[in-house]
């Protein structure tokens, strides 16, 4: 009940709010104090409420800043806005990140922090095997097929779909509203059906969510965030675990290891071709297919 009472006031929450939970929720007290300077200032300059920011309010406050800081401020605090609208994504609360398509010029190239590598892939998972099956369970849904986290919190039994070969389906709800039918592979079926209890799956109640807390009731979007980034600092990656890079990893890993981008883009649901291409970096070509994790 205490993870819906938190997705329930984040809902209601004014932009205040919503700041002050997500600077709560950062490790740090140093992170704590820019991430805090920075949204307030932001925010004041603005006058508008988190949910009306859109492309514009972002471009026009990069270009302000142009005229009061220094480059490697500006790259922080767009980095910093760009997080936490990404948060607010992450939680349900907008459907859109105004500051993604914000470009910062001469920013040293950081690319491979923006996804894990297989071996990392293999400690976060092990971490969050060690932290519980419904753990695991997530983990290995988003390192297995790209889907976001806001899709991973809508999947119910219902949600898995058997074809007429006898191969599993996963039926995902993507971001414009559209349902789409992923393949799913048979050891990542084969343990979400040992988490069912290996019953057959007309016996469920297929309004069950995938992911519960510990009152039987739907897990949060936060809930489900926290379980990436908890496993991530518990296996000593220095990136930043969170579930988008997850996602980020599984596009990456998948065009490192010589996939088709326009299928790569299919599988991650995007409209258009451009979107899947920031996902390509350059990077050591990794031993084996990315595909096969060790689970």
């Amino acid at each position: 009940m205490q993870e819906l009472a938190v997705e329930s006031r984040l809902k209601i929450m004014p932009t205040s709010g919503i700041v002050e939970y997500f600077i709560n929720n950062q490790e740090s007290e140093k992170t704590k104090d820019t991430y805090g300077s920075t949204l307030r200032t932001f925010f004041a300059w603005s006058g508008k409420s988190y949910k009306d920011i859109g492309p514009f309010d972002a471009l026009n406050y990069s270009e302000y800043l142009k005229t009061t800081c220094a480059l490697a401020t500006i790259v922080n605090k767009i980095t910093t806005l760009r997080t936490f609208f990404r948060f607010a994504m992450d939680c349900g609360l907008i459907t859109s990140n105004p500051f993604t398509l914000i470009k910062q010029k001469g920013v040293p190239n950081r690319a491979g922090e923006k996804y894990l590598t297989t071996k990392e892939i293999d400690k976060l998972l092990t971490a969050l095997k060690a932290a519980g099956q419904r753990e695991y369970i997530l983990g290995i849904l988003l390192a297995s097929t790209g889907i976001r986290i806001s899709e991973a919190w809508e999947l119910s039994w219902s949600s898995f779909v058997e074809a007429p070969d006898g191969t599993m389906l996963l039926n995902v709800l993507r971001k414009g509203g559209e349902y789409q039918l992923l393949p799913l592979r048979q050891d990542v079926w084969e343990l979400i059906h040992t988490y069912m209890g290996n019953r057959p799956i007309n016996q469920f109640d297929k309004h069950v969510p995938l992911f519960l807390n510990p009152s039987k009731q739907k897990a949060s979007v936060v809930s489900l965030r926290t379980w990436i980034i908890d496993a991530g600092k518990k296996a000593g990656i220095k990136k930043h675990c969170n579930p988008h890079i997850l996602r980020h990893s599984f596009a990456t890993n998948s065009l490192d290891n010589k996939a088709d981008l326009q299928n790569v883009s299919w599988y991650m649901g995007h409209s258009s071709i451009k979107t899947t291409s920031i996902y390509t970096h350059p990077t050591n070509k990794q031993v084996g297919d990315f595909l096969k994790l060790n689970i």
